[in-house]
């Protein structure tokens, strides 16, 4: 229960992270012999820091500065935010808060610091995301493990079987069926 407990965790908090509400901009299907450098300046037409246009409330913000402070490995700060974004009021701020400081315990339990190089290539949202996958991998290594483990013990309780067997029929001298 607790694994899928994860898993959820995992999708609620990727899925959140990955929604936005600046959209690329949609290509005119109707002139298809567009040449390269009009495509190049509609490209810089469109700022890649392009700022959100729509009214999102202020408590969106302190989710979004819990993901940039998770991104840059802060963790007490990205709390503060969740907390901050869970009493905000809105739908499903308790959840989301709840999921997001999930994930940061479980982050920050397993040593699974941000690469400050490859954060500030990245930004936020990949920095985030290699998190993830650095948890998904730590997660599935676990598993791996606890497989081997399993096995080993599976082995172990054959053979303890098999000589308590062997017991049986030396104190009773009649072989087991």
């Amino acid at each position: 229960m607790r694994r899928g407990f994860r898993v959820w965790v995992l999708g609620v908090f990727a899925a959140g992270l990955l929604t936005g509400c600046v959209l690329p901009p949609e290509r005119n299907q109707s002139e298809p012999d567009q040449d390269a450098s009009t495509q190049n300046e509609d490209a810089d037409a469109v700022s890649a820091d392009a700022v959100c246009a729509c009214d999102a409330p202020r408590s969106a913000n302190h989710f979004d500065a819990a993901l940039q402070k998770l991104a840059v490995g802060d963790y007490e700060a990205a709390r503060d935010s969740l907390d901050q974004h869970a009493v905000s009021g809105r739908d499903q701020a308790e959840e989301e808060a709840s999921a997001a400081l999930d994930l940061i315990e479980a982050i920050s339990s397993r040593d699974l610091g941000p690469d400050s190089a490859a954060a500030s290539s990245e930004g936020t949202r990949g920095s985030v995301l290699r998190l993830l996958l650095a948890l998904i991998e730590d997660l599935q290594d676990q598993i791996a493990d606890a497989q081997a483990e399993n096995a080993l013990q599976a082995v172990e309780l054959e053979k303890r079987e098999e000589a308590l067997k062997r017991l049986r029929e030396l104190t009773l001298g009649q072989p087991e069926v």
